[in-house]
């Protein structure tokens, strides 16, 4: 077996991740997905790296547990924040 890592195309990715190929395109420009060049036009993905973006969904119970979580270690609002949110609340969100 070689050590060469098994490069995709954007369509094959888009096949395995079963998302439209624009969407691979969009992640490597972006660079959450890594990828390589060859010549202008062609890229290629190691297959490896597609399991980094193939992660399972938050389920609605660890959503709520990690939002609980980050509440109770955020600091305490300032007298000046409440004041500020309180305004903005009058105002119904318009921070003008």
């Amino acid at each position: 077996m070689s050590s060469t890592p098994n490069l995709l195309t954007v369509n094959e990715a888009a096949e395995i991740l079963r998302v439209a190929p624009e969407t691979v395109r969009r992640r490597v420009r972006d660079g959450s997905l890594p990828a390589c060049r060859l010549g202008t036009r062609s890229i290629r993905i190691r297959s490896t790296d597609l399991q980094g973006l193939a992660t399972p969904a938050p389920t609605p119970d660890a959503l709520e547990t990690r939002i609980a979580r980050l509440i109770a270690e955020a600091p305490p609002l300032t007298d000046d924040q409440c004041s500020r949110i309180a305004m903005l609340v009058r105002r119904g969100g318009d921070a003008a």
